[in-house]
């Protein structure tokens, strides 16, 4: 499980000591995460950056189904869920060095 929190409680604003979302340890996690902030800063198009509810389930039940397909669970999810936080995280956190070398 991943937990993280980037918002103020008591205000709801960015708390500006927030330098980090999460902690990745697994290899195909950090994969995931560089390929879907890449995606973000570098490839997507204004209305992809833009991630409704909706969509953001979509994409999950999207990664199942290649997942069943490929018959390659573990892998494919850490790599999936990844690359929509690192997607999600391109929102809250400019890119930077530390991220290209992921």
């Amino acid at each position: 499980m991943y937990h993280g929190g980037v918002l103020e409680p008591s205000t709801g604003r960015l708390r500006p000591d927030m330098k980090t979302l999460v902690h990745l340890d697994h290899r195909d996690t950090k994969r995931g995460y560089r390929v879907g902030r890449e995606f973000y800063f570098v490839d997507a198009e204004p209305h992809e950056r833009r991630m409704a509810e909706g969509y953001l389930i979509e994409r999950l039940c999207e990664s199942v189904t290649e997942m069943a397909y490929w018959k390659d669970l573990d892998s494919t999810w850490f790599f999936s869920v990844r690359y929509l936080l690192g997607e999600l995280s391109g929102h809250l956190f400019p890119m930077n060095e530390y991220v290209r070398k992921l």
